[in-house]
């Protein structure tokens, strides 16, 4: 099995909701996560549909 090089601080996270919009849904609960990442010395890229809801 091959693994990943472990995240280092300063590395980029993609964020992405294929299939459910959890920043419209769960407001809260994604600021929390977006903000923990943020604290952990993580650069954050969000895909452009992110936030969008068809309900």
């Amino acid at each position: 099995m091959i693994k990943p090089p472990k995240l280092q601080v300063g590395d980029t996270i993609g964020i992405i909701t294929p299939s459910f919009p959890a920043p419209v849904q769960f407001e809260g609960r994604y600021q929390r996560g977006v903000e923990q990442l943020k604290r952990m010395g993580f650069k954050l890229s969000w895909m452009q549909q992110m936030g969008l809801s068809d309900f």
